[in-house]
């Protein structure tokens, strides 16, 4: 069978058969006849993303972003295939280069940009996370962080940041902020806890008392100093 056709037809009814493995097979065998049909590469790449194929999704998108330079999403799309595959560095450099070019291009953080461009913001300070380069990671908070919208998420990431580089003082400000904003999220209590020694009951008990004062009708903060009345 030498039908670009044909060969897609079968990828898509085995995948509805949830028979993936085979239908990866088709799409690539659809595309020995028609390289360049970005609507497989799309269907090819997703399906191997599915399955865990994350070398050959990254090759996949690759293929794709040759093709479609042009479109914002396809890049993503490429970066995440990378991060996924375990290519850290390699997609953090893309990232960057990524985020510079559409800087240059038109003002991101207003209009129908302005979601998009905070969502890559955030995503390229995770990739910096993973590779361990909090430096780069804090630059893009410092100098961006009125372009992303998502403030939980920012002061998240700063935590992670600060933890990680065992910065306690910065780590026990940025977590006492995120109850401040958010009194009963039980996973803030718990960073907490890491960050301050073991031997720190005393600080623990008039952190808990601040809390309590401050939410006394708050759930968790009643919690947390019921446990360091101990």
């Amino acid at each position: 069978i030498k039908s670009t056709i044909t060969w897609h037809s079968y990828g898509i009814i085995n995948k509805y058969d949830h028979n993936f493995e085979e239908s990866s097979k088709c799409l690539r065998q659809a595309l020995k006849f028609d390289p360049e049909n970005t609507q497989i590469l799309m269907e090819l790449g997703s399906l191997q993303v599915h399955i865990r194929d994350y070398q050959n999704a990254a090759e996949t998108r690759h293929k794709l972003l040759k093709l479609r330079s042009g479109q914002r999403q396809i890049w993503i799309a490429y970066i995440i295939a990378l991060e996924l595959s375990k290519q850290t560095s390699s997609a953090s450099a893309i990232l960057k280069a990524f985020v510079e070019s559409i800087e240059e291009k038109e003002d991101q953080t207003s209009g129908t940009c302005a979601n998009s461009y905070s969502g890559i913001l955030l995503f390229q300070i995770q990739l910096y996370i993973l590779e361990s380069n909090y430096k780069e990671a804090l630059k893009i908070i410092e100098t961006r962080e009125s372009s992303i919208l998502d403030k939980f998420k920012l002061f998240e990431l700063k935590l992670t940041i600060y933890m990680n580089s065992k910065n306690v003082k910065s780590a026990l400000k940025v977590c006492i902020h995120l109850i401040k904003l958010n009194p009963d999220n039980q996973k803030y209590y718990r960073y907490l806890g890491e960050i301050l020694p073991t031997n720190s009951s005393q600080i623990s008990l008039k952190i808990a008392l601040y809390f309590h004062n401050m939410f006394p009708r708050a759930i968790y903060p009643a919690i947390y100093l019921l446990e360091h009345c101990e």
